[in-house]
């Protein structure tokens, strides 16, 4: 009978022990596919959200090698566009033009090569048309130096240089300049810009500076709390020192990975908070959308649920 016991005892302290094992860190991923659940509005109430009435949209996909490295990135909402010619009653001519989205298809896909290092050395950003491949959109090129990335080459369709990215190793301070469309997909507005961001010693981005031909467009201040694990992005828009926005994350000790987000508009209503919610793998499994109403109550408006391929 004491031996039947001490049988038992061991077996569930097996399964316990099973149950609520812990992983410090995530175990390595094949591919992660993530889709958004945006909640319908009521049947009868079309200004008030319902709470069981959702819609299911593929969002993007990550493929990883075995290494870590993401090597494919997806992008789910093929853009449309159509534009019409019509004959008006009177004999006048109109053009009617418009764009929309194909949320099941690819939009755009992404593809990284590494070297034995495993620093990148390429990426291809490709247009998809009904899932497959239409045209190249950007490549981009990485140079080394004593294993130190020093230089991006990134070139367009036609194979001409619209960005070069040079990296001072010495004073940590990046510079960027660039002839290429900046406002996509919609808009396209052609011009020079120059980024300037400056580095702190942890390779960790402290400031940067937009410039689009010659005129200032805005400025980032990120500020690292490294005991409580916190970084706050701030944003200067229109003016270098005109605070527009503030974005506050909290990340967790071990994994490094982000636990809530705080977005705020200074002199504004304008508020989110997103809350990250992971599995005991410490995989990311979900995360919440929330909007602050006028009365300050957080809304549930959407939420993103991934799901994951373990090598």
């Amino acid at each position: 009978m004491e031996k039947i016991l001490k049988n038992t005892i061991y077996i569930f302290t097996v399964i316990l022990l099973s149950s609520c094992s812990y992983y410090a860190y995530p175990p390595k991923v094949h591919t992660t596919h993530s889709y958004t659940y945006n909640y319908k509005s009521k049947i009868n109430k079309s200004w008030e959200k319902s709470k069981w009435r959702k819609t299911k949209e593929p969002l993007e996909y990550v493929k990883y090698d075995i290494n870590g490295n993401e090597i494919e990135f997806g992008e789910y909402g093929e853009i449309w566009r159509f534009s019409e010619m019509r004959e008006n009653k009177d004999g006048s001519i109109s053009f009617v033009s418009g764009h929309g989205r194909k949320t099941e298809n690819l939009n755009t896909v992404s593809y990284k090569t590494y070297n034995d290092s495993n620093q990148i050395i390429q990426e291809n950003i490709w247009r998809y048309k009904d899932n497959k491949k239409s045209y190249l959109v950007y490549k981009t090129l990485f140079e080394y130096t004593d294993n130190q990335l020093i230089r991006e080459l990134e070139f367009n369709e036609n194979d001409s240089l619209i960005r070069t990215k040079n990296y001072d190793l010495e004073s940590n301070i990046k510079s960027e300049s660039k002839t290429k469309t900046i406002l996509e997909p919609f808009v396209r507005i052609e011009g020079n810009s120059v980024d300037s961001i400056v580095y702190d010693s942890q390779n960790r981005e402290i400031e940067s500076r937009y410039y689009f031909n010659g005129e200032f467009l805005r400025r980032t201040v990120t500020v690292y709390n490294d005991d409580n694990h916190i970084v706050t992005v701030y944003k200067y828009d229109e003016e270098p020192h005109n605070l527009w926005s503030y974005t506050e994350t909290r990340y967790d000790f071990l994994t490094k990975r982000p636990l809530r987000k705080h977005w705020k508009v200074l002199n504004s209503t304008t508020e989110t908070k997103e809350i990250y919610i992971y599995n005991r793998k410490k995989l990311l499994v979900k995360v919440l959308h929330y909007r602050v109403d006028q009365f300050g109550r957080d809304e549930l408006e959407y939420f993103t649920k991934y799901k994951h391929k373990l090598y």
